[in-house]
């Protein structure tokens, strides 16, 4: 099944690179604010998916109800990082098994929110889902990108995600701009991939609680 559906996804990502995201499916858009309150809830609204890499949560961290608290993410990278190239240049892989994973763990009438870093990947998540029965999509997004985890690079400094970066009033903000929660903790059961199947461990390698250790 998974050569099948890996055949699927790179004929879909072929179509929406031709015809243009905006007119493939459709989903709705939450900001981060609305996420937080959504999947934060007593009864919680939705389920939140993070469509990044393992290392970008390891070294970046992830969204939480509270400071520091367990995350509150559900990890199913759309991409995998292979490397650096020689121009220094990051190497994305489309992950043949995201779809299938997602079908695995959740209903299609569930409501998932997708995020990543800052709204390219998850609109990419979006539309996949959407193709594959998924019905109540919601991407952590601005209406103009610049929403996700961290939202884009400021052009001047360099820096992405702080408190008070961004307007509060304006639609693409970040989880991080918006001063969320967050967290550096890994929680493996929310890991939806394996991570032995994807890296090599080395027996001499020291475990920590935190990358700064």
């Amino acid at each position: 099944m998974g050569k099948n559906l890996f055949s699927c996804l790179s004929f879909f990502v072929m179509i929406i690179s031709i015809v243009g995201v905006e007119n493939v499916l459709a989903f709705d858009r939450v900001n981060a604010k609305k996420a937080f309150e959504m999947v934060c809830a007593t009864q919680p609204e939705a389920i939140l998916i993070d469509v990044r890499t393992p290392e970008e949560i390891v070294w970046v961290g992830s969204p939480a109800c509270k400071g520091d608290g367990v995350p509150i993410s559900y990890l199913a990278p759309v991409k995998l990082w292979k490397g650096i190239d020689n121009e220094g240049k990051s190497l994305l892989k489309l992950n043949e098994e995201f779809v299938e994973v997602l079908l695995d763990n959740f209903g299609r009438y569930e409501t998932l929110i997708m995020m990543c870093s800052s709204g390219g990947r998850s609109e990419l998540a979006a539309k996949l889902l959407e193709q594959y029965g998924f019905s109540d999509i919601k991407e952590l997004d601005g209406l103009q990108g610049g929403g996700g985890f961290q939202g884009k690079k400021d052009p001047d400094t360099g820096y992405r995600g702080y408190p008070g970066r961004i307007k509060p009033d304006t639609y693409q903000i970040s989880w991080m701009d918006t001063g969320l929660p967050m967290t550096q903790k890994v929680d493996p059961k929310k890991i939806l991939m394996s991570l032995e199947d994807e890296y090599e461990y080395d027996d001499d390698a020291e475990q920590v609680d935190d990358v700064d250790d």
